[in-house]
């Protein structure tokens, strides 16, 4: 490859990670909103609000996830910074960044889904006074 293929690459995964990273940012919103809005049937026991526990890893995940979008980010901000010898060394770091961003991120939306389930089922099964 040469080097304006490389930075065209470096372009295209720092794009897709800007994307990836602004689901990250409105799944943290959406979810903050579901804890803090008071507009649908909440659980009132103590056992039952426990699957709130679920939302911080899935927010720790998120932030792992925007953090390695972060390195993808400087990794092609970086690249008309750096030597070309190294451009291929950053294209390979920049994909391994933007894999693990993606591994999170995929991660973090499992986890949410779990509360998702969890309270459907909730809903579900119990009466208004949970």
């Amino acid at each position: 490859m040469d080097h304006d293929q490389i930075r065209n690459a470096l372009e295209t995964i720092s794009e897709n990670s800007e994307k990836f990273s602004g689901w990250c940012l409105l799944a943290i919103g959406a979810s903050l909103l579901a804890v803090l809005s008071t507009e649908y049937v909440r659980p009132i026991t103590g056992k039952a609000k426990l699957i709130y526990l679920i939302f911080i890893p899935a927010w720790a995940l998120f932030a792992f996830s925007l953090k390695h979008g972060n390195d993808v980010l400087g990794y092609h901000a970086g690249s008309f910074l750096v030597k070309e010898s190294l451009l291929k060394a950053m294209l390979v770091d920049a994909n391994n960044s933007f894999s693990d961003q993606l591994t999170y991120m995929h991660w973090s939306f499992s986890t949410l889904s779990i509360w998702l389930v969890s309270y459907l089922v909730l809903w579900i099964f119990s009466s208004k006074d949970v």
